[in-house]
This record gives C-alpha cells, sequence and structure tokens, in this order.
C-alpha cells in the first residue's frame, strides 16, 4: 500500500476547501459600476495653479476612457503638502472607487 504524505493531504484539503470560497466571490461588473454616477478627482493643490489646470483637462477626456462613462468632477484640497487630500482620500472618501486622487508622489511617500 502506498502511503500519502501528510503534507500532500494538508495542501489537496486546502485547496478543495478553497473552491467553494472563490467561487461564490463574484463582483459587480464593471460596466455597469460607473453608469449614472459621477466620478470625484481630488486634486491636493489650489485651484486655477498648473496641476489645477492640468486635473481639469484630464478629467475632460477620462469619463469617455472608463465603461459606464461616467462625469468626471474636481475638487480642489490643497492642504498640509497633499496629505489633506490623502487622509480624506483615506478615512473620509466612500470605498466604492468614486473618488480618485491626483497628487505629487513626495506627499504620499511613507515615513520610517
Amino acid at each position: 500500500m502506498t502511503r500519502i504524505p501528510k503534507y500532500k493531504f494538508a495542501i489537496a484539503a486546502m485547496l478543495l476547501a478553497e473552491q467553494p470560497v472563490a467561487a461564490s466571490a463574484q463582483s459587480q461588473p464593471v460596466e455597469t459600476s460607473y453608469t449614472g454616477r459621477p466620478l470625484s478627482l481630488i486634486v491636493s493643490f489650489n485651484a486655477g495653479g498648473g496641476a489645477d489646470a492640468y486635473a481639469r483637462l484630464m478629467a475632460r477626456h477620462l469619463g469617455r476612457h472608463i465603461p459606464g462613462q461616467p462625469t468626471v468632477i474636481v475638487k480642489n484640497m490643497p492642504g498640509a503638502g497633499g496629505l489633506q487630500a490623502a487622509n480624506y482620500l483615506y478615512n473620509v472618501s466612500p470605498k466604492d472607487g468614486s473618488e480618485i486622487a491626483m497628487s505629487r508622489a513626495t506627499s504620499l511617500a511613507c515615513r520610517s
């Protein structure tokens, strides 16, 4: 009689236990997730500056390239070198993808 090592049995048990979870995890189709909903583009700079002009130019064309073609609204949140906008996006904004941000890469760097 051939003996099956315990680690192979454990791996097979994990794979079989994982299948029902993977089959039940389904998401909403991307085409319907932005249909009829606005998309907010949060800019961490003052209104009227170069970054604001770039964000408004990008917002004008961004909606056409996202499935569902949402209306993109620019919201300016200057302050603390971009940290105010980053904190808003992380702590306050809805976690459904309806708000995205544009900021400097240095303001989003982590301190160690």
